[in-house]
Formats: structure tokens, sequence, C-alpha cells
């Protein structure tokens, strides 16, 4: 199951509630290079493959590479 997500974006398992948010996160990543949430862990709703949403824990961060910086989450399952 892991490879279905595994380096896709993480709005793929995000209900469209969260996404608009998220969205706004990430210009402002690549445009100001501030990420607020770096380090936090995040309490939300995933989104299952079959449409039906289930509690996560979102590890959020970045790194720097080449003179870019990407922004990573990590999504943990906590049904």
């Amino acid at each position: 199951a892991g490879g279905e997500v595994l380096g896709r974006s993480l709005t793929m398992i995000m209900p469209e509630r969260y996404r608009v948010n998220h969205e706004r996160a990430l210009e402002r990543v690549r445009t100001t290079g501030e990420v607020r949430l770096k380090g936090a862990i995040v309490t939300m709703h995933g989104l299952h493959k079959e449409g039906r949403e289930f509690p996560i824990e979102m590890s959020l961060s970045s790194w720097i590479s080449g003179g870019r910086r990407f922004p990573c989450g990590i999504a943990r399952d906590i049904t």
C-alpha cells in the first residue's frame, strides 16, 4: 500500500477541505522558505482511496538541495 503514495503529493490523501490551505502553505514555502509547522506533529484526517476519512498524524519538515527548498510530510494512520 505504501508504494501507492510514496513520493506523491500529500493532497492525494487529504480531504477537500484541507487542500486550499495546504496549497497556500506550499506556495509560502516556495516563495519565502517559511515552514510554519516544521517539526510539529499535526492531527487531522486522511482520505482513504475508497473515499472514507481516517485519523492521521502528520509530521512536517523540509530540506534544501541545489539551492531549492523541498517540503516533506510523513503521515501516520492513528486509527
